[in-house]
């Protein structure tokens, strides 16, 4: 009976143990399984804030960037529309830089002509007064 005792409760022990051993690997399973899921959701979160970051720092950077094109093509079209009056400046000057030059030369030219018309009436008319001083001379001459 005791040897017979003695097995059975070695078996009991053996089961009991067994069981237990189970049952520890079963919560252990359950345990580093939620830890799995919780390292697992913490990484997923890490990452997904990481991104986001990223994410906010490329668009900062896109911005910049096409910040600093839109400034770089304003000052270059800025450049241009000075460029462009300051060319419509110059024409227009010369344009009446040219007809003030005109101007001028037609004043110049229509003084000279004046003085010259006053010279040559003077001249005619000292030479018909030579000329007439001459004829009653020489009529005084004859008579």
């Amino acid at each position: 009976v005791r040897v017979r005792q003695r097995h059975e409760f070695a078996d009991m022990g053996a089961n009991l143990h067994a069981n237990f051993v189970e049952r520890v690997r079963v919560r252990q399973r359950h345990e580093f399984a939620d830890m799995g899921a919780n390292l697992h959701a913490n990484f997923v979160e890490r990452v997904r804030v990481r991104q986001c970051h990223e994410f906010a720092n490329m668009g900062a950077n896109l911005h910049a960037n096409f910040v600093e094109r839109v400034r770089v093509r304003q000052r270059h079209e800025f450049a241009d529309m000075g460029a462009n009056l300051h060319a419509n400046f110059v024409e227009r000057v010369r344009v009446r830089q040219c007809h003030e030059f005109a101007n001028m030369g037609a004043n110049l030219h229509a003084n000279f002509v004046e003085r010259v018309r006053v010279r040559q009436r003077h001249e005619f008319a000292d030479m018909g007064a030579n000329l007439h001083a001459n004829f009653v001379e020489r009529v005084r001459v004859r008579q």
